[in-house]
């Protein structure tokens, strides 16, 4: 079966540079195409360009865009779960493989990126099937925190602008107009 990747990062180390000359784990998110399992790990030595045969890392369903923690030890996914799309959190254990944390609606459909803050605090949704993104607040464990609605971005429409502020990464939000 034939793997198609959506996106390839680099893991533990971070950013890869010149100065890196051990092979660097690297991880893949696949469309839930034919043949398709989810989320693929491989090693890629730097010196040489070459990746190791892809291995299975967590099976999911759709994981069309990746991102790493600053702290290398947490992987977060977009995807989509029984037509809800949602964002999921892994611990990145020593073997390459992801063990799942929790997962949280991403507040709209079509998912196509996260992003994690330079501090881990929280990540960043983004939807392309609902044009809407959001903001999930991150505990210290790498989970996310429940937020009853992530979107961020208003209603097609509105008139207010609103801006919204974690608190101490504790999930409450304010709400100015």
């Amino acid at each position: 079966a034939m793997i198609r990747p959506c996106l390839l990062l680099a893991a533990a180390c971070g950013l890869l540079s010149e100065a890196v000359a051990a092979p660097v784990r690297v991880f893949v998110g696949t469309g839930s195409g034919k043949g398709s399992q989810g989320i693929y790990t491989m090693m890629l030595d730097v010196e040489q360009g070459t990746l190791t045969v892809p291995e299975v890392a967590a099976k999911a369903n759709d994981p069309s865009f990746l991102a790493i923690a600053p702290n290398g030890h947490n992987l977060y996914a977009v995807g989509n779960s029984g037509g809800k799309g949602q964002v999921v959190a892994y611990t990145i254990e020593p073997a390459g493989t992801l063990t799942e944390i929790n997962r949280q609606d991403c507040g709209g459909q079509g998912p196509c990126y996260v992003g994690v803050a330079i501090d881990g605090s929280f990540a960043t949704v983004a939807n392309y099937g609902s044009g809407s993104c959001g903001l999930l607040p991150i505990a210290a464990d790498g989970s996310y925190i429940y937020v009853a609605n992530p979107n961020a971005v208003p209603p097609a429409g509105a008139e207010d602008v609103f801006v919204y502020t974690l608190a101490d990464g504790d999930g409450d939000r304010s709400t100015t107009t």
